[in-house]
């Protein structure tokens, strides 16, 4: 049996998919297991600390699907970051242009009013510096190409291995740190 997440009406949660309820039970009441991470749990802790300390980075997240953007929006909190969410390409330029400095854009790539394309050449031409994370259902290898093309750095499909996508934001994180230090 899933739980309803704390905050959201059960009317709510029975409109989820069986898996994005579990996820999102997971995402606000309980400990993050739906992943397996091998890693030394000291090397984890020091990276954690260093997040937590630094403030988390800011993500900005870019998604249609408005139960996709709560998990994500959740999970990312729960990781220690502070997110911004965006339903549009419009809302996601307008936090750029009008929010706090962005570290990472992870952003879908069909949005209702264009897409993550260009929402990230955009970016890139205003000479923003982000991490720019593709989450897609588009998983074609010239989707993943146009994705590169059009300033993406990655490229993850849906369902989202969380797994990996944090080890994509610690290594960002280390990045970071290795540039405040010289």
């Amino acid at each position: 049996m899933v739980l309803p997440p704390q905050g959201m009406a059960p009317a709510k949660l029975g409109m989820m998919s069986p898996r994005t309820a579990a996820v999102a039970a997971a995402v606000s009441s309980q400990p993050i297991t739906f992943f397996r991470d091998t890693r030394p749990q000291a090397r984890w802790d020091s990276i954690q600390t260093r997040i937590i300390v630094r403030g988390g980075m800011q993500i900005l997240v870019v998604e249609d699907h408005q139960d996709t953007r709560e998990v994500l929006t959740g999970l990312l909190k729960r990781w220690g970051h502070d997110v911004s969410p965006a339903d549009s390409l419009k809302s996601g330029m307008d936090r750029l242009d009008n929010g706090p400095p962005v570290d990472v854009i992870l952003s879908d790539i069909a949005l209702p009013d264009g897409t993550g394309y260009a929402l990230v050449s955009e970016a890139r031409r205003r000479g923003k510096r982000v991490l720019a994370i593709a989450l897609s259902g588009y998983t074609y290898p010239s989707d993943v190409h146009i994705a590169k093309l059009t300033g993406f750095d990655h490229h993850l499909t849906k369902p989202c291995d969380s797994a990996y996508l944090r080890t994509i934001l610690e290594d960002r994180a280390k990045w970071e740190q290795t540039l405040a230090k010289d």
